[in-house]
């Protein structure tokens, strides 16, 4: 898969398999990112407390606001884990919110996770160093 760029693959398991997801986490060259396994803070903590993703997919509308997407986002940066801010049928309201939450939250030591930005790789360095031209 890494020769045709695959970044990260999101929520190849059931919303509830933790188990599942940690299990294909664990056994995967590509990192895997959680998304319809996150709905609040502690799901968060549930899926970083079990180390099943690399990643988490925030989305404002399903995390339940402002404030519960910036908890979620201080809880990936305490575990090191980076985040993507995502988006299904947000107005373009919500969607200047979440861009608000991640150019608020973008100086922490774990930003916001873009897609311009490499994902952490389960992979050697030097894959990931020959994956990003270096």
């Amino acid at each position: 898969m890494e020769r045709y760029g695959v970044e990260f693959v999101e929520q190849p398991v059931l919303a509830a398999d933790l188990d599942g997801l940690k299990t294909v986490h664990g056994a995967s060259p590509i990192p895997v990112m959680a998304d319809e396994a996150i709905f609040s803070p502690a799901d968060a903590l549930r899926l970083v407390r079990a180390e099943a993703c690399a990643s988490l997919n925030i989305k404002l509308m399903k995390a339940g606001g402002i404030l519960n997407m910036v908890k979620i986002a201080h809880i990936a940066d305490a575990a090191g884990m980076p985040c993507m801010a995502g988006a299904m049928v947000e107005s373009r309201l919500a969607l200047t919110a979440a861009a608000q939450v991640v150019a608020a939250t973008a100086p922490s030591s774990t930003p916001i996770w873009t897609p311009t930005t490499p994902m952490p790789s389960t992979r050697s360095s030097a894959a990931s160093s020959s994956r990003r031209g270096g």
